[in-house]
């Protein structure tokens, strides 16, 4: 079982009075995700022939942030290491702002499917 990350524990090590003195970098890795296919970039949304629905395309990887380690929580660990000289780098770094985007895609289907509503009311 692998030992979990707790970000106030992280901020020990950069700053306070236990600082580790050669700290240079920290690589966090543990948090994944990747931006997928753009609905803007595509032209329109993904339809899921499953479904019957239009969706926000399915290669989007979502981080799986936690109580203890949270995109917020990564934000200001770094500006407190950047203060501190400390890089802190990983695909926990990459990951911080993909939520937000991908509930912009969502907010981009939402309209596009009122769109496709309107173009079929006035077809009818």
């Amino acid at each position: 079982m692998a030992a979990s990350v707790v970000l106030s524990q992280l901020e020990l090590l950069v700053s306070g009075p236990i600082k580790h003195p050669t700290l240079g970098s920290i690589t966090l890795d543990q948090v994944k995700g990747k931006i997928g296919t753009k609905i803007e970039e595509a032209g329109k949304p993904f339809y899921d022939i499953e479904e019957e629905s239009w969706d926000v395309y399915p290669d989007w990887i979502l981080p799986e942030w936690a109580e203890e380690f949270s995109e917020g929580g990564l934000i200001e660990l770094l500006e407190i290491a950047k203060k501190e000289g400390i890089t802190i780098e990983g695909s926990a770094v990459r990951a911080i702002g993909i939520m937000a985007q991908y509930e912009e895609e969502w907010q981009l289907l939402e309209e596009y499917e009122l769109e496709e509503e309107e173009e079929e009311e006035k077809s009818e």
